[in-house]
């Protein structure tokens, strides 16, 4: 088959790292070929390009995830479906080289397999005189994971160092749940949208059919059928008890916990909203500051008799435009913790909430079964109840007060965490506020004693009397 003819095949990567380690620089310069001149935090976005690698096409997209750290989750749009990792670290930081043991640990721990593929990137390899991780060191890592390694700079789009080539890759196993799927060079894949069936080429259609497990597909009706049933009676709960026709389970002090939380995620959001509203407002202002300041400068070299004071004047703004850029710089970290904070951590614990309520509507949906089942209207027989239905309540009685346990202990941490991670946070965009603004005070009240020194010039057009 032609290049132009064959199908392309579809694919999903993750771009993981500890935040600040340039992500988001490397998958757009990868996918669109730019640089981002501004850091701005990623919570996530995706990313599409079309490549061509073991001699095959693909359309590859590409997850660009918020920066991890120690108690952030596992993203849930990286739990499935992803055929690859790329794990960045910055060869000047460090701690973000020792969080890709971190990261790697929990894909491991979500997939159950060691046989993902992996690449490790070492990031801003133009910062080489800062370096604190050496090259062999990521290269020793790759090693231990059966990964690719190599050093690279998105802000040059080049690699450097012992890797000046890109590592050379290797097609997945066979039996890797990440591989493509075998075919031959002429016929269409699973990905191919002209594929018209799953059948292969070349076998007749009752071949086919009297192939297939008929025990796996009544196996899959039947898991279909129950989960529909659930579905239906657990709404049906849900529908009941809001309009106070049924009774449910109630903890008043759980779930006032759980409500204060939902509203203190509500209130982070609009923490969230607003400071990247401020630094929007805050990086224009430094740009015009500094556009100002310019102009001034421009203007003193035309003006001989006011050249002074055009002078002072630029320099005022100029160090107010660097003040302003200086608090931009602090508040944007400030928001990347604020966004892990809300987007990351609590939406973990609210995540346990939501499945502990699902399994209490489970448990009330058995409890009433039985509960209706032997106390029968008047007039009724009790009727019978399914072999094991109360040992099945049970179960899911026991499955509601554990996740609402783990709820509670996740709360608990949760606040403790919650609050001396954003406390920091306040007291360093604090000082960098009062900083901010009695920088700017002690530089107007210098550009004013100077200006007032001066003496103001006579205009020239105008004779002197």
């Amino acid at each position: 088959m032609s290049n132009s003819n064959r199908q392309s095949l579809n694919r999903k990567v993750a771009v993981m790292g500890y935040p600040h380690v340039g992500k988001s620089a490397i998958v757009l310069r990868f996918t669109q070929n730019v640089f981002p001149e501004r850091y701005e935090s990623t919570i996530e976005d995706q990313h599409t390009k079309h490549m061509t690698a073991f001699q095959r096409d693909y359309n590859l997209r590409v997850t660009d995830t918020a920066g991890q750290q120690e108690y952030t989750v596992f993203p849930r749009s990286c739990s499935l479906d992803i055929n690859g990792f790329i794990l960045v670290y910055a060869i000047d930081d460090r701690k973000s080289f020792e969080m890709c043991t971190n990261i790697y640990e929990k894909i491991v721990r979500t997939y159950g397999d060691t046989s993902i593929p992996i690449v490790i990137v070492g990031n801003k390899s133009d910062l080489n005189t800062q370096r604190v991780v050496q090259q062999v060191e990521g290269q020793k890592l790759a090693e231990e994971w059966d990964a690719k390694f190599v050093e690279i700079t998105a802000k040059e789009s080049m690699m450097t160092g012992s890797s000046a080539s890109p590592p050379e890759p290797s097609a997945p196993p066979v039996d890797s749940p990440f591989s493509a799927p075998p075919h031959e060079a002429n016929t269409p894949t699973s990905d191919s949208t002209e594929t018209m069936s799953r059948i292969p080429t070349g076998i007749k259609l009752p071949d086919a059919v009297a192939n297939i497990d008929t025990a796996q597909v009544a196996a899959k009706v039947e898991s279909f059928k129950k989960w529909t049933i659930g579905t239906f009676k657990n709404s049906k709960q849900q529908l009941l008890e809001h309009m106070g026709k049924i009774d449910k389970t109630v903890d008043p002090e759980f779930e006032a916990q759980c409500e204060v939380l939902k509203d203190i995620h509500r209130r982070y959001g609009l923490v969230v909203a607003a400071a990247k509203n401020f630094s929007q407002v805050l990086t224009q202002m430094a740009e015009a500051e500094k556009k100002l300041s310019e102009s001034f400068y421009q203007l003193s070299l035309k003006e001989e008799q006011i050249k002074a004071q055009c002078t002072t004047t630029s320099e005022t703004m100029r160090g107010v435009g660097e003040q302003a850029s200086s608090l931009d710089a602090c508040l944007r970290y400030f928001i990347s913790s604020m966004e892990t904070v809300y987007s990351q951590t609590i939406t973990d614990t609210l995540h346990t909430i939501y499945n502990t309520e699902s399994a209490r509507i489970e448990y009330d949906v058995d409890r009433n079964d039985i509960t209706a089942a032997s106390n029968p209207p008047q007039g009724q027989q009790p009727k019978s109840l399914p072999a094991g239905a109360t040992e099945k309540c049970d179960e899911k009685k026991a499955k509601y007060e554990k996740l609402k346990s783990d709820a509670r202990i996740k709360m608990r941490l949760l606040e403790e965490n919650r609050i001396s991670v954003v406390a920091a946070q306040l007291e360093k965009l604090q000082s960098a506020l009062a900083a901010y603004y009695s920088g700017n005070a002690k530089l107007l009240e210098s550009s004013v004693r100077e200006l007032s020194i001066l003496q103001t010039p006579q205009p020239s057009f105008i004779p002197a009397m």
